[in-house]
C-alpha cells in the first residue's frame, strides 16, 4: 500500500514536493514504493547488509534503531558512512527491514531502547562500513590490475594513490555486490575519520521543523478508516456489555468492535470515532482489584521491605553481618520513587490493515521484533508475512517496546476488512499505561573513622520492568534492569550487598527512561550526601574520597565541580548539590544550583553535567541529550507522580500529571564531555536524567536543612518558579 501525506488541510499538505524527499531520510517506505521513489531505474547495488549504491552513486544506508529524538538517524548513518568512505552529502538513510541481519548484536534482538544503539551498533556498523569498502576497492584494483592496498576510499571514490586514477561508487557497486563479504575487513584509524566527533546537523530536523516528517499518527492509506477505544477503567475489568445501535447510526461511524478489555468504535474520521465511543453505552466489570490504592501498595512495600524474602543480587563481604555488628552506630535510611507514566507526546496509535495473505503495519514503535511476533500470533501468520513500516516516534521512553496498540489495531482491522488507524487519546494513553513501578529502598552503612562507610547493605522492593518486554518468564526476585544502579557501585566499599524483593501487583509495568538507574540512582546519592554531612565533610570531596583509587570517575567528578564554580562561595539564598553515576557504560557527574523561597518554591539556576561516554561520536547530538535529558530528570525530581484509587488510574492527562515547562527551566544547562579511548562505548539517550534528582534533594538539603528522601517533591510542597530567564 502507498503512504501519503496526511490530511490535507494539515500543515504537513503545503510543502509540496518537499515531503517526498523528506521522507527518505527517516522513514523506510514499503517496499513496493522505492521504485516510484528511485534516482534511477536500476535497482541499487546492495553491498552487504547495509549498504545500497545506485548508478548515480547516490549511497542509501540502512538504519534499525527507530528515531525517537535522540538523534541516532544521524549518528549511527555517519559511523558507517565515515567507515565506508561515502561522500555525505549523497547519503541517504531509510528504515531496515525487520530482519536478522539488523538485529542488535549484542542480545540478538531487534528494537531500539536501553541506551543500546550506540553502544552495541557503533562497532557493528564501522565492521559493516569497512566491508563495504574493501568490496568496492577490490573490483577497482582488479580493474587497474593494481594492488588493494594502494587504494582508499573517500568522498564516494576509489582512488589509487600511486597514480591518482579514481573510480565512483557507483562505477563498481554492481560488481562489488557480487563478492563475499569480508569477515575481518580493516577498520579505519581515527584520524582518517572525518565525520565521527563532528557536531553534524541532524537529518531528522529539518522534516519535522517544516513539518514534512511522517509520525505514527500521521499515517494515511487508500481506504483507511479510523478507530477510537475506551478501555474498561479498572486494571483487570473486562467488557459485560454495550449498546452497539447506540452509536451506530450517527454520522460516518461503522462498527463496534468488542476486545477483551476494551471497545473500539471505528467511522470514517477519527473525531466521529472518538466522540461516538465517548457516547457509547457499554458496561465493564471492575475485575478483581478493586481494592488496589497507592495506600494499600504502599503498606505492602513497606510490609516486604521488613520481611524476610529476599534474594541477593550483589554480595561482596558480609555486609548485612558488618551493619549487624555496628548496631546504633549503623546509618540507616529509606528512600522511595512513585510509580511514574511514559507520557509521550504521541499518544499510542498503529494503522493495521489486515488480509487473508498479508499483515501490513504503519506503526511508531520501538519493539520491530516483537511487533512482528505479536502480529503473526494474533494473525496466524507467517513472519514473513508481515510487513512493518516504522515511522518516526513522537516520544518512547520505552513503552513503544511493547505491543498492545497493535494487537488492538490488527483485530480491529480483521474485524472491519478495512485498512484502519487506531488512535488512543491521552486520557487512555495515560490511564493504561504500562508505568514504571514505584521503590522502595532501604540502605544500611557502617561508617568508618573518616566518615566513609566501610560496608553497605542495600534492600530493594519493586515490581518487574523486564517482564513485559523480556520473552520468558523471569526467575522469581530477578530482574536486572530494576536492580541496576544499586548491583554495584564506584564507590570503594569492602562490603556491599544487594537484596531484591520483587513485588507482584496487578498493575501494569514496565520499563522507563533510565530503567532502574532512575530511582536507585536517587537512593545511593541521596544517602551518600546524609553520610558526608553526618561526617561533617563537603559532599564533593567526600564522594572524591570514595572515589580515590578510580582515576576515570575521578576526571569526571573534578571537571563537574570545576565547571560549576563548586569552590566559589554563592550569594545568599542559593546552594549547590551534586550526585554521580556510573551508568549506561557512561559516567556522569551532575550539579545543581538552586535557590528556595520561603513558600518553598525553587528556582533552578543553572545545571551542569559532566560525561564519560568511553567515545563521543557527534557533540552536539551528545549534549543535546543530556541537556534535554536533564530537564527530564527536574521532571522527575518535582512532579512526575502516578497514583491509584480503587483499581484504577487517577491521574488522566497532564492536568493531573504535569511536567516542566519552559519557563521553569533553568537559564544555565552546560554539558562537557571527557573521553576515555579504549573503554566500552556508552550511551548518552537515557543517562541524562538520572542524577538530577538526587541533585536537586541534595542541593534543597544544602539551602535549607530540610532532606528529602521520597519523591515527587511536590508531596513535600517544593514547585518549581519560573526561571530567572523567563
Amino acid at each position: 500500500m502507498s503512504l501519503h501525506e496526511a490530511n490535507p488541510v494539515s500543515r504537513r499538505a503545503v510543502l509540496g514536493s518537499g515531503a517526498a524527499t523528506a521522507l527518505m531520510v527517516g522513514l523506510r517506505l514499503p517496499w513496493s514504493e522505492r521504485a516510484a521513489h528511485a534516482q534511477s531505474a536500476a535497482a541499487p547495488a546492495e553491498i552487504g547488509a547495509w549498504v545500497r549504491i545506485s548508478a548515480d552513486d547516490t549511497v542509501t544506508l540502512l538504519l534499525s534503531q527507530v528515531e525517537i529524538g535522540q538523534g541516532i538517524s544521524t549518528t549511527l548513518p555517519a559511523i558507517l558512512a565515515d567507515e565506508l568512505g561515502a561522500d555525505w552529502a549523497r547519503v541517504h538513510v531509510e528504515n531496515s527491514p525487520v530482519a536478522a541481519p539488523y538485529r542488535n548484536p549484542r542480545i540478538n534482538w531487534m528494537f531500539t531502547g536501553n541506551s543500546e544503539s550506540i553502544q552495541s551498533f557503533a562497532p557493528h556498523l564501522r565492521k559493516a562500513g569497512a566491508a563495504a569498502r574493501e568490496m568496492l576497492i577490490a573490483v577497482a584494483a582488479k580493474r587497474w590490475n593494481v594492488s588493494p592496498d594502494t587504494c582508499g576510499a573517500e568522498n564516494g571514490q576509489i582512488v589509487h594513490g600511486p597514480s591518482g586514477r579514481q573510480l565512483k561508487f557507483g562505477d563498481v557497486a554492481v560488481d562489488a555486490a557480487r563478492l563475499p563479504v569480508p569477515a575481518d575487513p580493516r577498520i579505519k584509524g581515527d584520524t582518517d575519520l572525518r565525520l565521527v566527533g563532528r557536531a553534524l546537523p541532524r537529518r531528522d530536523i529539518p522534516a519535522k521543523v517544516d513539518g514534512s516528517a511522517v509520525f505514527g499518527i500521521d499515517v494515511k492509506v487508500p481506504g483507511m478508516v479510523h478507530a477510537a477505544i475506551r478501555h474498561a477503567p479498572a486494571f483487570g475489568g473486562t467488557v459485560a456489555a454495550f449498546d452497539a445501535p447506540s452509536v451506530t447510526q450517527r454520522p460516518g461511524v461503522i462498527a463496534v468492535v468488542p476486545l477483551q478489555n476494551a471497545v473500539a468504535v471505528v467511522a470514517e474520521r477519527f473525531w466521529q470515532a472518538k466522540t461516538a465511543a465517548d457516547a457509547l453505552s457499554v458496561t465493564f466489570t471492575d475485575g478483581p482489584n478493586t481494592d488496589v490504592s497507592s495506600a494499600t501498595l504502599a503498606e505492602r512495600y513497606r510490609a516486604v521491605l521488613n520481611g524476610t524474602e529476599w534474594k541477593a543480587t550483589t554480595s561482596r563481604g558480609d555486609a548485612p553481618a558488618a551493619v549487624a555488628a555496628a548496631g546504633a552506630q549503623a546509618f540507616t535510611r529509606d528512600y522511595d520513587s512513585p510509580f511514574q507514566a511514559h507520557a509521550t507526546m504521541e499518544p499510542m496509535n498503529c494503522t493495521a490493515s489486515v488480509t487473508a495473505d498479508v499483515c501490513e503495519l504503519w506503526v511508531p514503535t520501538q519493539g520491530q521484533q516483537l511487533t512482528e511476533i505479536v502480529a503473526a500470533s494474533v494473525t496466524g501468520l507467517k513472519p514473513e508475512q508481515i510487513k512493518i513500516n516504522w515511522t518516526y516516534c513522537g516520544g518512547g521512553f520505552g513503552r513503544r517496546l511493547l505491543a498492545d496498540f497493535v494487537a488492538q489495531a490488527i483485530v480491529i482491522s480483521k474485524a472491519v476488512e478495512r485498512p484502519v488507524k487506531l488512535i488512543w487519546t491521552r486520557e487512555e494513553d495515560m490511564a493504561h499505561d504500562f508505568y514504571r513501578p514505584a521503590t522502595l529502598t532501604r540502605l544500611s552503612a557502617v561508617p568508618g573513622a573518616n566518615g566513609a562507610p566501610t560496608a553497605l547493605a542495600a534492600r530493594l522492593v519493586s515490581p518487574t520492568q523486564l517482564q513485559a518486554v523480556n520473552g520468558s518468564k523471569l526467575p522469581d526476585h530477578v530482574d536486572p534492569r530494576v536492580t541496576e544502579g544499586l548491583e554495584d557501585t564506584r564507590y570503594d566499599i569492602a562490603d556491599f550487598r544487594l537484596d531484591y524483593h520483587k513485588l507482584d501487583i496487578p498493575i501494569p509495568t514496565s520499563v522507563l527512561r533510565t530503567t532502574g538507574f532512575g530511582p536507585n540512582i536517587f537512593a545511593l546519592e541521596s544517602f551518600i550526601d546524609e553520610l558526608a554531612h553526618a561526617a561533617g565533610q563537603d559532599p564533593y570531596r567526600f564522594r572524591r574520597k570514595l572515589l580515590a583509587k578510580d582515576s576515570r570517575a575521578l576526571r569526571v567528578l573534578d571537571l563537574a565541580a570545576e565547571k560549576s564554580d563548586w569552590d566559589k562561595p554563592l550569594p545568599k539564598g542559593r546552594a549547590r548539590g551534586i550526585a554521580f553515576c556510573d551508568g549506561f557504560e557512561t559516567i556522569i557527574a551532575q550539579v545543581v544550583e538552586l535557590s528556595v523561597g520561603a513558600d518553598k518554591a525553587v528556582r533552578v539556576h543553572s545545571l551542569t553535567t559532566v560525561a564519560d561516554p568511553g567515545r563521543l561520536f557527534d557533540p552536539g547530538i551528545g549534549a543535546s541529550n543530556l541537556e534535554a535529558g536533564a530537564l527530564f530528570g527536574l521532571s522527575s525530581a518535582f512532579k512526575s507522580k502516578i497514583t491509584f484509587e480503587a483499581g484504577r488510574t487517577v491521574q488522566q492527562n497532564f492536568d493531573g500529571y504535569d511536567l516542566v515547562h519552559l519557563w521553569e527551566a533553568p537559564p544555565i544547562v552546560t554539558t562537557h564531555f571527557v573521553e576515555s579511548p579504549g573503554e566500552k562505548i556508552g550511551g548518552l539517550g537515557e543517562v541524562g536524567p538520572v542524577s538530577i534528582p538526587p541533585a536537586v534533594a541534595n542541593a534543597i538539603f544544602a539551602a535549607t536543612g530540610a532532606r528529602v528522601r521520597s519523591l515527587p517533591l511536590a508531596d513535600h510542597g517544593y514547585t518549581l518558579a519560573a526561571s530567572s530567564a523567563a
